[in-house]
């Protein structure tokens, strides 16, 4: 189980690679500079809409989930989806 769970963990840079995205790819699908995605990559915070649009494009869904001790993992709802937020 513990190999699933290192498989689990991933930056947003290994897994745009296991995808075969490259950065000018990604810059194309999010419409801003390839230099843009590599500062997303690096970054240790990031606003939940931008982390949002970059796993959109990869083709996937972000969902939050809480894991609080005592309690099942609940998933976070509530959010604005992409095509809806301001920025």
């Amino acid at each position: 189980r513990s190999a699933e769970l290192i498989e689990e963990q991933l930056t947003l840079q290994q897994l745009r690679r296991e995808l075969n995205l490259t950065q000018d790819r990604m810059a194309d699908l999010l419409e801003l500079k390839q230099g843009h995605i590599s500062k997303i990559e690096r970054r240790a915070d990031m606003r939940i809409f931008a982390l949002r649009d970059y796993i959109e494009a990869m083709g996937g869904e972000l969902e939050l989930v809480s894991r609080i001790p005592g309690r099942k993992p609940v998933k976070l709802d509530g959010f604005i989806p992409a095509s809806e937020a301001t920025r």
